[in-house]
């Protein structure tokens, strides 16, 4: 299986990191569509926020994958 093609869209820093933070993801797909000029490959929007041991966002990234689709 080849590894997925990503871009960001957006990408936003709202607060600093630090030595010793404990840091975690939360994605979530929210759009699924087909290539227009690839047929065997779709794209797909995943919003990321990477969250501190706090709670609080320390990185939030808009990414548009694409991947490869069904034979």
């Amino acid at each position: 299986m080849r590894a997925a093609w990503w871009a960001s869209e957006e990408i936003d820093w709202p607060r600093p990191t630090r030595a010793g933070d404990t840091l975690r993801l939360a994605s979530e797909i929210i759009d699924i569509r087909p290539s227009h000029s690839k047929p065997n490959q779709g794209i797909v929007k995943v919003p990321n926020t990477t969250l501190n041991q706090h709670g609080e966002p320390v990185q939030i990234l808009l990414a548009k994958l694409l991947v490869p689709g069904k034979p």
